[in-house]
């Protein structure tokens, strides 16, 4: 699984830039310095619907524990739902934003 997650503030106020579908200023602005310096195809617009990802915590652990990749590269357990960065599993929780960069994989 490879995957960005996202804070519902941030998401939200994405979701409004996009309602409008006018770009920001500045936006605009950056834009066409990209397109300027890479080129007229280096950008292309998405006209993709946003998603509105729900993944509610089905339960929480009574005992916390953390995984750490650098320790344990091997993490197993049933993922109970999604806390801001936090994946929380029924083996215990990673913090997902302290492993930005990492190559993860997941199995059913």
């Amino acid at each position: 699984m490879r995957s960005g997650i996202v804070g519902k503030k941030c998401f939200r106020k994405t979701a409004r830039q996009q309602d409008s579908k006018a770009p920001q200023p500045q936006t605009s602005q950056r834009l066409a310095a990209l397109s300027a310096e890479f080129g007229d195809e280096a950008i292309r617009p998405l006209d993709e619907e946003i998603i509105d990802i729900r993944y509610p915590v089905l339960e929480y652990p009574t005992k916390i524990t953390s995984h750490n990749f650098d320790k344990k590269p091997v993490v197993e357990g049933t993922l109970l739902g999604i806390k801001g960065q936090y994946l929380i599993f029924d083996s215990g929780v990673i913090n997902i934003r302290e492993f930005t960069g990492y190559e993860v994989e997941a199995a059913a």
